[in-house]
């Protein structure tokens, strides 16, 4: 199973399309989407809410900003938990 890891920060238009571009993509049905929310002040659009929901896509919310590697860690480490082999970042 493939886990892709998207940090966000304030970032939510640029994560949706992320989002979206990996289930656009011609990939089988054996991956996860882990999105990692580093502590935002900025609430996500409903269309980013109905993508969370989705059954491929593990929403974590961190309650700080806690770094870019640190955030990307802790998806990595809930992908690799679950089954994942090969992690995108």
């Amino acid at each position: 199973m493939i886990g892709f890891v998207i940090l966000n920060y304030n970032t939510w238009e640029e994560s949706k399309k992320c989002i979206v571009s990996v289930f656009e993509s011609n990939l089988n049905d054996d991956y996860r989407i882990y999105l990692v929310d580093n502590g935002s002040t900025v609430l996500p659009s409903e269309e980013v809410q109905v993508l969370v929901s989705h059954e491929k896509v593990q929403y974590i919310a961190n309650k700080s900003n806690v770094g870019y590697a640190r955030g990307n860690n802790i998806g990595i480490e809930r992908a690799l938990n679950e089954g994942c082999e090969s992690i995108v970042v």
